[in-house]
């Protein structure tokens, strides 16, 4: 047998042993901060956390930094959490419009029609506010100060 035959394939390794990417680092970093701006963590404990999130090498060393802060997503308030929520809806009708998700045909029909009904509405809107004299004079003279009705 030759020497290629006899050898074995290398081992695939653990998960958790990769390499951490400095992208890895400062989202955990963010996250830290994030905690800390929640009152979640003090001043000391972020100091000594990040220490410990630029000295990792491994993903697995991330971890128990942030194993006591709850996920990002559930702890996200106002506006943004909003959007985020916005965002996962408009996927989701967007991937049930086109068959790729579980949904009715009746909420397909639906969600085609909104589309059609906003996108005319953007079209309208677009000619309306160049059509004929725009925005700024509607028909109406300004005399430039209040008129009085003597």
């Amino acid at each position: 047998m030759t020497e290629l035959a006899t050898r074995k394939p290398p081992a695939e390794p653990d998960p958790a042993r990769v390499r951490c990417s400095d992208a890895d680092r400062e989202r955990v970093s963010a996250r830290l901060r994030d905690a800390a701006s929640e009152g979640r963590l003090t001043m000391e404990e972020l100091d000594e956390r990040l220490a410990g999130v630029y000295a990792a090498k491994h993903h697995d060393e991330l971890k128990p930094l942030m194993a006591d802060l709850p996920d990002a997503e559930r702890t996200r308030t106002g506006w943004r959490r909003i959007f985020d929520l916005l965002r996962a809806q408009l996927i989701m009708e967007w991937l049930i419009l086109r068959g790729r998700a579980e949904g009715s045909k009746v909420r397909r029909l639906v969600v085609a029609g909104a589309l059609v009904l906003f996108v005319l509405f953007l079209l309208g809107s677009a000619v309306g506010a160049f059509a004929g004299d725009g925005f700024e004079h509607h028909g109406i003279e300004h005399s430039g100060g209040f008129e009085r009705g003597d």
